[in-house]
């Protein structure tokens, strides 16, 4: 748990947060070591992730994982992001192994054409498709984690998942789904008792698409949570959307669930923040209600 609240305050100071953090395709080098793996293969194509570590690091035991998804509204971005190449670096520093992930981009067309690149099933709201496709995605990585653990030195019990935007909420979608038990849990051959360690969204929220998803309903109790929103977001609800298309739940709505539950969370409120404003330039709040750190 405390390692998770670590993480977080060092997410919040490591740079000046842009909570929608439009992908930035400039390349920068890494002071950390960068391998590229192919972690899945997806209609004949593969998927790539880069994994950041010192291979050289002396550390005390295994080190703890940081899955990070680029935002782009499922439409654009990849996983070189020259402004998280910093925050890698420092959580290295810190003994950690970070991992930015490609994801299947349901939303992307046709530059010429303007059709969709990718086209949900029959029946299948496009809007959830897209959203699922990247928890497939995430749930991939961290299976081809949890199998080559020992040749990265990976402690599979603390594997922590963030992103931005969309990758924020391809994460809290992700957590979601397996303390609901949800079909693509199984499907991407999970390990029955998984949990992650901690999810850390930034500017994101849980979408729903179901007739009855008018409220989050947890059968299992889900992991510590570590949230960074714009309370005025108009892109991605910091407390509760409902409308015929799509129901979401942010963090303000999230956090209050938790606090039921007893589960350690943080609420890193950027005052009449929206989804493009910069720390600098709001006040942050931090939830009051949330444990202290280290619970």
């Amino acid at each position: 748990m405390k390692k998770l609240f670590i993480l977080g305050a060092t997410l919040a100071m490591a740079f000046s947060m842009n909570v929608n953090a439009q992908p930035v395709q400039e390349e920068v080098v890494s002071k950390a070591d960068k391998t590229t793996v192919e972690f899945v293969v997806r209609d004949s194509k593969p998927i790539l992730m880069d994994i950041y570590q010192f291979k050289n690091q002396n550390t005390e035991g295994k080190r703890p994982v940081f899955i990070y998804s680029f935002g782009g509204a499922w439409a654009m971005g990849s996983r070189i992001d020259a402004l998280c190449n910093p925050l890698y670096d420092h959580l290295c520093e810190k003994g950690w192994v970070c991992v930015a992930i490609d994801y299947r981009l349901g939303s992307a067309r046709d530059r010429q054409t303007g059709k969709p690149l990718i086209t949900p099933p029959d029946g299948y709201n496009a809007f959830q498709y897209s959203i699922d496709i990247g928890v497939e995605d995430i749930y991939a990585a961290t299976k081809w984690l949890i199998d080559h653990a020992d040749e990265y030195n990976i402690d599979t019990e603390k594997i922590v998942i963030s992103g931005s935007s969309a990758g924020a909420i391809n994460s809290m979608n992700a957590e979601y789904y397996i303390c609901t038990n949800h079909p693509i849990v199984a499907k991407e051959k999970l390990p029955a008792d998984f949990n992650y360690a901690g999810v850390i969204p930034m500017a994101g929220a849980v979408y729903l698409t179901g007739d009855n998803d008018t409220q989050l309903k947890w059968e299992k109790t889900p992991c510590p949570m570590c949230f960074f929103h714009g309370s005025a977001d108009p892109t991605v609800t910091f407390d509760i959307e409902n409308n015929p298309n799509r129901h979401g739940f942010g963090p303000n709505y999230v956090s209050k669930q938790l606090y039921t539950m007893d589960v350690p969370y943080m609420l890193n409120e950027y005052a009449d923040g929206d989804h493009v404003k910069k720390e600098e330039e709001v006040d942050v709040v931090n939830d009051p209600k949330a444990p202290p750190l280290g619970l």
